[in-house]
């Protein structure tokens, strides 16, 4: 692939690069995923209150939102999906808690480190989705890290800048891609860009946006058709009906409902994926109209069990079918 070399921060100028790539962000982000400048900004909104005004299935909707930003296509999505809906209440809290303590005292270190229990984040070394949750909580502070950022930070392929400002992952984009980034490196990388932020007068989050926005130069992002009009949209609806769909598989699980608490799983996953808003809240209707046995189940063990709080697929079906009502006023506008 040709690259127009005058287009490289050490040609530009650092200001007018970032500048430049930041303003067009929000139309390349949509070749990633239809509406996902919407998404974008919807989450800048959440995560500026979701901590302050702390309530958890708020902040379980924040975390399954991040994850479709992040990993917004199909099996990427429905693993990142499925790893965060593993995590019960208890570390939801820890996080939330740890997170709020990091952030409030400008601690780096314990602020990434308040996932390391969750799996889907901390686990298995997954920094670039830790990296996308602070983005959105503290954009002033943070910058969601990948291959490609930080394939042009080390003049990977290409002198982009007069020198390089990490460590390449790899020789080429493509072999970087491969190459996990830790928490270490992520410390790194967030001294970089918010160098870079000071001197542009600019957020850690925008020099994030630019650097990406301009990868696309380097390896195009695929234009690949993914449905029908506003399809990144109706993804969202789904995705914000799974925290609904969490909360009933976390009693089933605590009640020793495993099994249909799986089946229960899969199939909302499906859906999501696909953006099928209709067809999971369809799917949970049924369930209460013509398979009642789990509901029932779960209804009596929590009883037995002195549960005050529980949730079946009854008592979330209002919840439901408000988010699928809300999808097609959106969708009709």
């Amino acid at each position: 692939m040709d690259i127009d070399e005058t287009e490289f921060p050490r040609n530009l100028g650092i200001n007018t690069f970032i500048k430049k790539y930041h303003a067009e962000f929000p139309k390349i982000i949509e070749r990633y995923h239809p509406d996902h400048w919407e998404l974008t900004q919807e989450l800048e909104q959440l995560g500026s209150t979701v901590l302050p005004t702390y309530d958890r299935q708020q902040f379980r909707t924040f975390l399954l939102l991040v994850n479709l930003w992040k990993n917004p296509h199909g099996s990427a999505l429905r693993t990142a999906l499925l790893h965060t809906i593993r995590n019960n209440r208890y570390a939801i809290d820890r996080a939330s808690r740890q997170v709020r303590i990091g952030l409030i005292n400008q601690d780096d270190v314990g602020a990434v480190a308040a996932f390391s229990h969750m799996v889907g984040f901390g686990k298995h070394r997954r920094t670039p989705m830790i990296s996308a949750v602070l983005r959105f909580l503290a954009p002033d502070r943070y910058g969601t890290v990948d291959y490609r950022n930080w394939s042009v930070l080390s003049n990977t392929q290409h002198s982009f800048f007069d020198s390089p400002l990490v460590k390449p992952l790899a020789p080429t984009f493509l072999e970087s891609k491969r190459q996990a980034i830790d928490s270490s490196m992520y410390l790194d990388y967030l001294k970089i860009i918010r160098t870079l932020a000071v001197q542009c007068n600019v957020r850690p989050a925008d020099v994030d946006m630019a650097l990406f926005a301009f990868s696309d130069r380097v390896r195009s992002l695929q234009a690949i058709f993914y449905g029908p009009h506003h399809f990144g949209r109706a993804k969202r609806h789904a995705v914000r009906m799974l925290a609904h769909i969490w909360l009933i598989i976390e009693t089933a699980w605590g009640v020793g409902l495993g099994g249909p608490a799986e089946i229960l799983l899969e199939r909302a996953l499906g859906y999501a994926v696909l953006g099928d808003f209709l067809g999971l809240y369809r799917e949970c209707k049924r369930m209460v109209a013509h398979r009642p046995e789990m509901d029932r189940e779960i209804e009596k063990r929590a009883t037995s069990l002195g549960l005050k709080e529980y949730a079946s697929v009854r008592t979330q079906l209002d919840a439901l079918a408000q988010i699928s009502y809300e999808a097609f006023a959106s969708l009709r506008s």
